[in-house]
Formats: C-alpha cells, sequence, structure tokens
C-alpha cells in the first residue's frame, strides 16, 4: 500500500497528526473490508470535519461517465442532477477534470465558463466555488475525481491542498482494493458457477451411462433370448430334415424291396400252387414224367426265389453300410 501523505504534500506542519490521523482512519476501513461508498464517505466526512469551511465529493469514473460515489453534506437534489454526467472540456470542475486529467481549481462558479451549462445546477444549492482534482491508480489511469466545494468565490488553502493530496490517494487506495475485492468476487461466482456447470454435466453424463447401460443390457437380454430362439429353431429344423430325410430313406427302402421281396411272393406262391397239385396228383397213380415236371418246376421256382431273397439282403446290406457312412 502507497503512503499517503509525504513531506512535500503538507504544508502545514501542526495539521499533520490529523491527517495521519486520517490516513488511519480510512486505510482501516479499507483492512475491515468496508464497503467502498462507506468508506469514501467516511473519507469525505472527516475531510469536512478537519476543514471546517466545505463540503466534499468523490464521483467514480465509468468509462466516459462520472458516477456518484459519496457526498454526505452535499444537496441529495445535486448529486443526483450530475449523476452520470460525460466528461468533457467544460463539464464544470469535476467533469473538465476527469477529462483534462489535472486538477481545475474553480474559484467562482457564477462566472467561470466551465460552469457555464452547469451552475444553474450548483448556485441554488449555496456552490461558489469549487476545487477538483482527478483520482488516479497506480498504473496511472483515472479513477474519478475529489471535490472540496465552498459556500463562497475563493480559493483553497494550504490545509486544503494538503487534505485533498491525502485523500485523493486514500480514495484510490480504497477504488482500487473494492475492484480488486469485486474483480475477485466475480471471479469465485465463475468458479461457483463453473463447478456447478461441471456438477450438472457430470451428473447428467452419469444419467445418460446408466441409460445406456440399462439399454445395453436390455439388449443384450433380448439378443440372448433371440440366440436362443434362433438355436431352438435351428435344432427343430435339424430334426424336421432328419425325420423328412429318414422318410425318404424308409421310402427308398420300401420301393427298393419291393420288387425282390414281390417276386420272392410270387415264386412262394406259385411253390405252394404247385406243391397242392402235385399232392392231388399223388392221390391217383404218378407217373415218372409227372415226377419229374413237379421236380423241374421245384427247381425253377427255388431258384428264383433264391434270387429274390438273395436281391433284398443285398440291397439291405446297402442300406446299412450307408446308414453307417
Amino acid at each position: 500500500m502507497r503512503p499517503a501523505l509525504s513531506a512535500e504534500a503538507i504544508v502545514c506542519p501542526d495539521r499533520v497528526a490529523d491527517l495521519l490521523s486520517l490516513q488511519n482512519e480510512v486505510l482501516e476501513a479499507v483492512a475491515v473490508g468496508l464497503p467502498l461508498h462507506q468508506t469514501l464517505d467516511l473519507l469525505c466526512r472527516r475531510v469536512e470535519a478537519l476543514a471546517g469551511d466545505v463540503r466534499c465529493s468523490v464521483l467514480l469514473l465509468d468509462g466516459t461517465h462520472l458516477r456518484h460515489g459519496a457526498a454526505p453534506s452535499l444537496p441529495a437534489a445535486y448529486t443526483a442532477a450530475i449523476d452520470g454526467v460525460e466528461i468533457g472540456p467544460c463539464v464544470g470542475s469535476c467533469g473538465t477534470a476527469a477529462f483534462r486529467g489535472e486538477a481545475v481549481e474553480v474559484t467562482d462558479i457564477a462566472n467561470d465558463p466551465l460552469w457555464a451549462a452547469y451552475k444553474g445546477l450548483a448556485l441554488p444549492h449555496g456552490l461558489r466555488a469549487c476545487w477538483s482534482t482527478p483520482i488516479r491508480a497506480r498504473a496511472g489511469s483515472i479513477l474519478g475525481t475529489f471535490a472540496l466545494y465552498f459556500g463562497q468565490p475563493r480559493g483553497a488553502g494550504e490545509f486544503h491542498r494538503a487534505a485533498v493530496h491525502a485523500s485523493t490517494q486514500l480514495a484510490a487506495i480504497a477504488i482500487e482494493r473494492a475492484r480488486m475485492d469485486e474483480a475477485e468476487h466475480q471471479r469465485i461466482e465463475q468458479l461457483a458457477d463453473s463447478n456447478a456447470r461441471i456438477e450438472l454435466l457430470n451428473r447428467t453424463l452419469e444419467r445418460r451411462v446408466e441409460e445406456r447401460t440399462r439399454d445395453l443390457d436390455r439388449r443384450n437380454l433380448e439378443l440372448a433370448r433371440a440366440f436362443n430362439e434362433l438355436q431352438r429353431a435351428q435344432g427343430e429344423l435339424l430334426e424336421a430334415r432328419r425325420i423328412a430325410s429318414l422318410g425318404r430313406m424308409v421310402a427308398g427302402i420300401a420301393h427298393e424291396l419291393n420288387t425282390p421281396l414281390g417276386n420272392a411272393l410270387v415264386m412262394a406262391t406259385t411253390l405252394q400252387s404247385r406243391c397242392e397239385q402235385f399232392t392231388l396228383q399223388a392221390a391217383g397213380p404218378l407217373r415218372r414224367s409227372d415226377i419229374s415236371s413237379f421236380t423241374t418246376d421245384m427247381m425253377d421256382a427255388t431258384r428264383l426265389l433264391v434270387q429274390a431273397i438273395e436281391s433284398a439282403a443285398s440291397r439291405v446290406g446297402s442300406f446299412k453300410a450307408v446308414a453307417a457312412e
């Protein structure tokens, strides 16, 4: 923190203690975190109490406009009228000081051209003279103005100048500290907002992951059911194909065996019929030719019967070999 008072600034040695007390009070207010407007109000009241014949004002520069900072003894109508005034080359004492970047001392508001457009605001309230000094940041930029208003046309005295020198530095410390605190507060709010959004995103992501996991589990279950159903259908299809193949095989076997077994049945029937016929012949006298004919018929029928049975047996053997393969 830079010193608010210096030996060069103080030209009234008997008032040094008063200004040091002013400095200590304002710096203590800044240290404990008193709101800016209260700190500036304290500064103005203490200077007014020490000087006794002035009314103080602090205006804060906002872009190109001056905003009310503190003015505990100025009429509310006047402070409201100048609140937000745009700085310029002929804007009273404060607007001109902020525009020029240097102190502006007007000893007679009624007749000074800098106040031509604003004296109608000041004079009805008994404001006759005004000395305004820019409040500068450590980097040199203008933060606002500190002004002394007098009730009669006059200039500032030595103590006024010492008080203004100290007050502008104290006001700068308070303003910069308040802006730093505000920037830190905004940074904390931004961090809190970022954390809240991150937490919201995390909760949203977790919810989506849970939903996707449930969806995947449901799909996997459906897939498992579909796979089991497919396997069952494939098993049923294979069984149907096996049964159909077996049916075709049985039909083929029946077809293949039908011919030799039919021939065998014909031969067996023929043998039976020939034996019955021969039995009837044997009841009477038999000739050699009858026996020979019977024997020949038996041999032929038996040979054909054996061929038919062998053919059927061969085909059954073929079917067994195919089934084994």
